[in-house]
Order: structure tokens, then C-alpha cells, then sequence
């Protein structure tokens, strides 16, 4: 929806780089917020022939890095005697 006012206009080179343009700066936005590790999109020729490009249809290849979720904490507690013998004799 955010490019369908793009539908319809001229497939050249500036409707490709205007698309990449302003994907990678949303994605470079969330990167920046922590939304997402990576974010990247691109345009390659190899996706794109002459057949799909007279057929009107561009294709983009985007490339997202999301956090998983921490499913699992663990701490590890453990009794250290020189921290006590520190405390108790002065000593750091």
C-alpha cells in the first residue's frame, strides 16, 4: 500500500531507485530504534528480465534481520568466600 501511488508510473531506473531509497531509509529507521538488527533492500537485474519488465512487474529482494525473543535467562549464583574474607579482614 505505502508505493501504490507508484503503480501505473514509468518502470525506469528513478522509480527503482525512488522504491529502494525510501525502504532503506524506513529500514535504516528501525535499525536505528532497535526494532530490528538489519534491514536492507535491493533491485538485481537477474530478478528482473525483459519479459517480467515488459510484463510490468519489478521485483525486489528484501533482506530483514528481526531480534528472537530471550525464551531463556539463566544467572548462575555461586557463594565466593574471598569476597566475604575481604569484607571481614579489610582487604579488596
Amino acid at each position: 500500500l505505502t508505493y501504490k501511488n507508484r503503480v501505473d508510473r514509468n518502470a525506469d531506473k528513478r522509480l527503482i531507485e525512488d522504491i529502494c531509497d525510501s525502504e532503506n531509509v524506513r529500514g535504516n529507521s528501525y535499525v536505528s530504534q532497535g526494532k530490528c538488527a538489519g534491514f536492507k533492500i535491493e533491485y538485481r537485474a537477474e530478478d528482473n528480465t525483459i519479459d517480467n519488465i515488459l510484463n510490468g512487474e519489478v521485483n525486489f529482494r528484501m533482506h530483514l534481520a528481526q531480534y528472537t525473543p530471550a525464551e531463556a535467562i539463566t544467572n548462575t549464583l555461586s557463594f565466593d568466600p574471598s569476597l566475604l574474607e575481604a569484607t571481614l579482614t579489610g582487604g579488596e
